[in-house]
């Protein structure tokens, strides 16, 4: 076997060559393939086998979203987004896909290029996946809603975008739709403040108000 200093490529990432070695049997070699074939699979999941499980098929959704326009630096907030199946059919498995909770750095060497923009200290109850930054909460029934709430505190002050999309189905098989036939996404823009709220318990009604802010430190 002569080694032509090309990788192997997967869908996965790049694999170092095994430069220097030889098989003495194509039996050995297929084995072989074989088994980093399936280790592969086992590794990074198999999307086109996942995907095919998905039923096809095109949903008009209506969606709404919330999330406070000005916060206060590390004061906690809730984000949410509201889909309504407005199809006559039940949505297989709805999902959410948010960018913008993390900056991901340029900085060369760092263990952890994620920059937290907001820590996000709980996500949709039940709807963790195995996608980046995407949510799932299953069947949505005809005319019903599901809600994502994801609940985070902003970390960085100035001004950030969140970036949202829904579909119908974890790999992309079934679609939603909004009623013009345009994608459901939107933008969320923020302003977070450098001072922290200050707050205080309201002796009447035992609930925490923001009465101020504090000053900076700096």
């Amino acid at each position: 076997m002569r080694h032509t200093g090309a990788e192997p490529v997967s869908g996965c990432g790049t694999f170092a060559p095994m430069s220097g070695r030889r098989f003495h049997t194509r039996a050995v070699s297929g084995a072989l393939a074989a088994v980093a074939a399936a280790g592969l699979l086992a590794a990074c999941g198999d999307s086109t086998n996942q995907a095919s499980g998905e039923p096809s098929g095109t949903y008009t959704v209506a969606v709404k979203s919330a999330f406070p326009k000005r916060q206060a630096y590390a004061k906690n907030q809730v984000f949410q987004i509201a889909v309504a199946n407005r199809s006559g059919k039940d949505i297989p498995n709805v999902t959410a896909t948010v960018d913008g909770f993390f900056n991901v750095s340029t900085q060369q060497g760092e263990q952890d290029p994620r920059d937290a923009v907001w820590i996000v200290n709980q996500g949709p109850v039940g709807g963790v996946t195995a996608l980046t930054n995407t949510w799932a909460l299953g069947r949505v029934p005809a005319g019903g809603t599901r809600t994502f709430t994801w609940r985070v505190t902003p970390m960085q002050s100035g001004r950030h975008v969140l970036h949202y999309r829904v579909n119908a189905s974890l790999y992309g098989t079934s679609k939603a739709i909004l009623a013009d036939g345009g994608p459901p996404e939107g933008t969320v823009g923020v302003r977070v403040s450098p001072r922290p709220s200050k707050t205080q318990v309201d002796p009447k009604t035992g609930e925490v108000v923001v009465v101020g802010t504090y000053k900076n430190s700096d």
